[in-house]
């Protein structure tokens, strides 16, 4: 929970509990969650909405962007003794692209994007293990890593609004704890 209050209280804002281990912090004055935390045991998963960080089909970080990314990142600084890894993940949703070949292409350039601005911040991936990766469109918010049965017909359904696809594009930086016995 330090870092989720620490993120809220930049913003001078209190986390929205959504539900069970996951809250909701809006930075702009707006009902919608712009950084949704998810706390797990030795997880934990920040999720920032793609309109925070970029531009439709752009990989270039908005100043925003910029700005929220180093308040996080100055706080995660903080607590590099405790995490163990941190993967920073790109999503995207089904729409095709106008720029890149594909959405895997684009949600690759965002994610290495943040690497690169976690890396301007003093995060060194010699020190502390960092990566960047992509799932393009292929794990929307609603899969879940057990659903073995997921299919073209779920990644449809689960992008069929405007709504679930915005939830879709997104950065989410894992992090996962060192194990404390």
């Amino acid at each position: 929970m330090e870092i989720v209050n620490k993120i809220a209280a930049k913003y001078n804002r209190k986390p929205l509990k959504i539900a069970e281990n996951l809250y909701g912090i809006s930075i702009r004055r707006r009902r919608t969650h712009d950084i949704v935390i998810q706390n797990d045991v030795t997880i934990q998963r920040i999720s920032f909405g793609s309109h925070i960080l970029f531009d439709v089909d752009k990989t270039e970080l908005k100043e925003n962007g910029k700005k929220v990314l180093t308040i996080v990142g100055n706080i995660f600084k903080g607590k590099l003794g405790a995490i163990q890894e941190i993967q920073i993940q790109g999503h995207a949703d089904p729409q095709k692209s106008s720029n890149f070949s594909s959405n895997l292409e684009l949600a690759a350039h965002r994610a290495i994007e943040v690497f690169k601005h976690f890396q301007e911040l003093g995060i060194d991936p010699t020190r502390h293990i960092m990566s960047a990766t992509s799932f393009g469109e292929y794990k929307p918010v609603q899969r879940r890593y057990s659903d073995m049965a997921y299919n073209n017909n779920r990644l449809k359904r689960d992008n069929n609004t405007s709504k679930k696809r915005k939830k879709n594009r997104r950065i989410e930086v894992v992090l996962i704890y060192r194990r404390t016995y």
